[in-house]
């Protein structure tokens, strides 16, 4: 781990990644920087469920898996934990989401994935 993903050690992470391929190089890009991640989880259903189970920080997430019913699960997530959404710049302006959720459009590369995860998880309230 290096200095710059210090501020990403031991915080659990939910992914949500439809692809087999993509969902192991974003586990693996996650686990380098530190995190601990659960999943990815490959459907809607799935992620729902670990959210139930699973107290997180973050949820980085396949605009892709947002369409449909998944949607109206995470508006209330946004409150507490960190969401970022990736995916191509179309999909993300066709999917609404809630206050505070980033946006990562374009290639999802580890340097982007834990750069705007960095972002993101800073700029959370911190509990009093």
């Amino acid at each position: 781990m290096t200095h710059a993903h210090a501020g990403l050690q031991g915080l659990t992470v939910l992914v949500g990644e439809p692809g087999p391929v993509r969902g192991s190089a974003l586990h693996d890009a996650l686990t380098t920087a530190g995190l601990h991640v659960i999943g990815p989880m490959r459907d809607a259903a799935s992620l729902r469920e670990m959210l139930d189970v699973f107290v997180v920080d973050a949820v980085l997430v396949n605009a892709l898996m947002l369409r449909g019913p998944a949607a109206p699960a995470l508006p209330p997530l946004a409150a507490g934990t960190g969401l970022l959404v990736f995916g191509s710049p179309a999909m993300l302006a066709a999917i609404p989401l809630p206050p505070g959720a980033r946006r990562l459009a374009g290639p999802a590369t580890p340097a982007a994935l834990r750069r705007n995860l960095g972002r993101l998880l800073a700029a959370r309230p911190r509990p009093v």
